[in-house]
């Protein structure tokens, strides 16, 4: 389903996340864990304002394009194919980390939070279900 719909590039957004932006703005660039990311949005923005970004996704084609546009940016991106229920987030390995409408699984929130270094950050944005839209 995603392969299809990054193919489409319908149904997402493609500029980064406002309250990432807003929440990386004036901390000092580090290492950045993007998960489900997609197209690379976030993962691209972090990556041009200095940060080292592994972004992991489930779909070769949203993996595809965020290398492409990393490449056509030259910008540095650790983009990995793989399904985030299997990856290892690791220990104390990175300054922040994004779920940014990648789900609300709380077993991934906390990978997330063990994964994070002393003082770092998680940013997670999820949408709310009403109405019957998830």
């Amino acid at each position: 389903m995603w392969n299809d719909q990054y193919r489409r590039g319908v149904g997402f957004r493609k500029e980064p996340n406002r309250l990432l932006v807003r929440a990386a703005e004036g901390v000092a660039p580090g290492k950045a864990l993007d998960l489900a990311m997609g197209q690379g949005r976030n993962a691209l923005h972090l990556a041009s304002r200095g940060w080292k970004v592994t972004g992991v996704d489930i779909s070769d084609e949203g993996i595809r394009q965020a290398r492409a546009a990393a490449a056509e940016r030259n910008l540095v991106l650790d983009a990995v194919l793989s399904d985030v229920n299997d990856h290892d987030f690791g220990t104390a390995h990175w300054d922040l980390v994004t779920m940014i409408y990648a789900g609300a699984d709380p077993g991934w929130i906390e990978r997330a939070k063990v994964s994070l270094k002393p003082g770092g950050l998680v940013r997670f944005v999820a949408r709310r279900r009403r109405d019957g839209i998830r």
